[in-house]
């Protein structure tokens, strides 16, 4: 019989806290870039712009002001993501919650995301692809690779916030940073 009580029982941190905090930071960061390259290109006048791009903007304006719109919550998602990416890394439960709020946005806005792309983005990139090419068979081909492409990037856009509203979610994970913070887990 031992007379000492047994130790407190430490529990091991999660490594999902580990590996989203680095993923949040990548992709808040890859964000912001790309963030800084759509701000030039929505607010910069069209007229002196060249490129797929551009030629999308002024031929869709429903999808110009969409996306003029949309880069006001997309900064704060960034930024959202980089401050979760961070508390993460320290375990703080207030970042938890922080990326399950960055996982909803990203399921919401790949849904306005999906829209403008399926409605606005794959038929004017088709078109133009159409347009340029001159043989049926390879404009075909490359028309069902736009559309299978489109589609497996709009499916895919939705993994990321699904799989961190998943781990961020477990009670382990909620447990931890709760116990880390010094509050009592549920």
């Amino acid at each position: 019989m031992n007379p000492f009580p047994p130790p407190p029982v430490i529990p091991q941190r999660p490594a999902s806290l580990t590996v989203f905090g680095i993923l949040n930071l990548i992709f808040g960061v890859m964000g912001l870039v790309g963030l800084v390259v759509s701000l030039k290109l929505y607010y910069t006048p069209l007229e002196g712009q060249t490129g797929l791009m551009a030629d999308l903007l002024r031929a869709e304006p429903f999808y110009a002001s969409c996306m003029r719109v949309m880069s006001v919550p997309s900064a704060l998602y960034v930024i959202a993501m980089i401050v979760s990416g961070i508390g993460l890394l320290q375990a703080r439960d207030g970042a938890r919650r922080l990326a399950i709020l960055c996982g909803v946005y990203g399921i919401l806005a790949g849904i306005v995301n999906g829209y403008l792309t399926f409605y606005h983005v794959m038929p004017f990139t088709i078109e133009y692809t159409v347009a340029t090419v001159k043989e049926p068979a390879i404009a075909g081909m490359m028309r069902s690779f736009t559309q299978a492409g489109t589609i497996t990037g709009m499916l895919a856009a939705f993994a990321y916030p699904v799989v961190t509203l998943i781990f961020m979610g477990r009670k382990s994970v909620c447990d931890y940073c709760r116990s880390h913070a010094g509050e009592t887990p549920a």
